[in-house]
């Protein structure tokens, strides 16, 4: 009778739905979730490297929990947080800064 792994833990949850071959979990997980956001499910996505490149030498390596290509190209970051804290509301808006200009280059 084993305990559970708490998938609020980063490595577990990373383990899980963010390596490679683990796809359709990740599609799952995305659908149950945003089901009412989204026009259509998810049917496909590409796991990718979860670094965020330095623009400068200076600027801080940031690394997502997990990084997907959907179908139609739209990036998604997915962050699983232990405890509710404010440096959240920031760092989600670093790195959605990030994605997006790294798209238009």
């Amino acid at each position: 009778n084993q305990p559970l792994v708490n998938l609020r833990v980063d490595f577990a949850f990373k383990q899980l739905f963010g390596v490679q071959g683990q796809e359709e979990l990740l599609i799952s997980f995305f659908n149950a979730i945003l089901h009412e956001s989204l026009s259509t499910p998810i049917v496909s996505l590409k796991i990718e490297a979860p670094h965020l490149h330095k623009e400068y030498e200076e600027d801080k390596l940031s690394i997502l929990d997990i990084l997907a290509t959907l179908q139609d190209e739209t990036k998604v970051n997915v962050e699983i947080q232990l405890r509710n804290t404010q440096e959240i509301v920031k760092r989600s808006l670093y790195y959605w800064s990030k994605l997006y200009t790294s798209q238009l280059e």
